[in-house]
C-alpha cells in the first residue's frame, strides 16, 4: 500500500526526515496545527508505516459504538497507526486517510486529512482532534470539545457529525485491535525489496518510507441479526413500561479480581430493550 494515494508526498518525506534527525521539526517555520500533523504523521511512519482498512460495513457499525471509558483507559497497538476510511463515508468520494497518535498518559491525536479545498491546491487540509478527558468525563463526552478544522472557526451540523464518526470508527478499531490482538500482512515484493535497500540508499528510503503495511485484526467477525419492533405497551404491575428501544454498543470497564477492586475494558454488544415485544423483520449490526 503507498501512502501517497492519500496524503502529501512532500509531507512523508518530511516526516521521515524528522525520524531520522528529530532536530528537523525545530528548524521549520510552522503553525502549531502544522507541527501537530508533521508530528503524527512521523509518528505512524516511524518502524515502518501499519495501517488499518476496516470494510465499509464494520464502519457503520463502529460509528454508532459509543466510548464510555475515559482517556486514561484508552490503549492502541502502535503509538502511530493510520486507517483508511472508505469513501461512502464523504458522500462517496474517494477514500481517505486518518492517522492516530497516542501515548500512555498522553491525548488521543487523530488527524483526518482532508480532500484540497477549492482554490487551495498543494495545501494539506487536515480535521484535527485531540481527545484528553478529565478524570470522570468520557472520551465520548469529550468528543463535541476535540474538533479542529482548518480553516473553520467551528464546523457545521453535519460536518461535525462525520468528524465524530471518523473518530468513533477509528477509536474503536483501535480499542478492539488491542483486545483482539493484530497480525502484520507482509509487504509485496517490490515494496520488501525497497526496505532492504533504505539502510544504505537515501533514495530507496525516501520510497520505502511511503509503503505502508496493513493490519488485520484477529476474529473480529460482523454479524447480522433480526431484532423486534418498537412498541408501546403497559406493564401491569410496575405501571408504564418504557418504550422499546435499542442500547447501542459501548465500552465500559467492569470490575473484577478479588473484592471487585481490579478493572477491565469490556465491550457490550447493541441489544434491544423489550425485544420480546413482536417481530418486524428489522436487521441490526452486531460486533462478535
Amino acid at each position: 500500500m503507498n501512502l501517497t494515494e492519500y496524503m502529501p508526498a512532500d509531507l512523508i518525506d518530511i516526516a521521515t526526515a524528522l525520524n531520522r534527525d528529530p532536530m528537523t521539526l525545530g528548524r521549520l517555520a510552522l503553525a502549531k496545527e502544522e507541527r501537530t500533523t508533521l508530528f503524527c504523521t512521523a509518528m505512524m511512519l516511524e518502524g515502518g508505516a501499519k495501517v488499518m482498512r476496516p470494510s465499509a460495513r464494520l464502519c457503520d457499525v463502529l460509528k454508532n459504538v459509543q466510548l464510555r471509558i475515559e482517556a486514561n483507559e484508552y490503549a492502541q497497538p502502535y503509538d502511530g497507526l493510520g486507517v483508511i476510511l472508505p469513501g461512502t463515508l464523504f458522500d462517496g468520494s474517494k477514500d481517505r486517510i486518518a492517522t492516530s497518535t497516542w501515548m500512555p498518559g498522553c491525548p488521543i491525536h487523530i488527524i483526518l486529512f482532508d480532500e484540497p479545498r477549492a482554490g487551495h491546491d498543494g495545501v494539506t487540509n487536515t480535521t484535527q482532534l485531540h481527545i484528553n478527558s478529565p478524570p470522570g468525563e468520557t472520551i465520548e463526552g469529550s468528543l463535541s470539545e476535540s474538533v479542529f478544522i482548518e480553516g473553520e472557526e467551528r464546523p457545521g451540523a453535519v460536518e461535525f457529525q462525520k468528524v465524530v464518526s471518523v473518530a468513533r470508527i477509528v477509536i474503536n478499531l483501535c480499542l478492539f485491535a488491542v483486545e483482539r490482538g493484530v497480525r502484520i500482512l507482509p509487504l509485496d515484493a517490490r515494496a520488501e525489496k525497497r526496505r532492504r535497500k533504505s539502510h544504505h540508499d537515501g533514495r530507496m528510503a525516501r520510497l520505502a518510507a511511503r509503503d505502508a503495511q496493513e493490519v488485520v485484526i484477529q476474529d473480529l467477525d460482523l454479524i447480522l441479526r433480526a431484532t423486534s419492533p418498537a412498541t408501546d405497551g403497559i406493564d401491569v404491575l410496575a405501571g408504564h413500561r418504557q418504550r422499546r428501544h435499542r442500547r447501542r454498543g459501548h465500552w465500559k470497564m467492569q470490575a473484577y479480581g478479588p473484592g471487585r477492586t481490579q478493572r477491565k475494558r469490556l465491550f457490550v454488544n447493541s441489544y434491544m430493550v423489550h425485544a420480546d415485544d413482536g417481530p418486524d423483520g428489522e436487521v441490526q449490526s452486531i460486533l462478535s
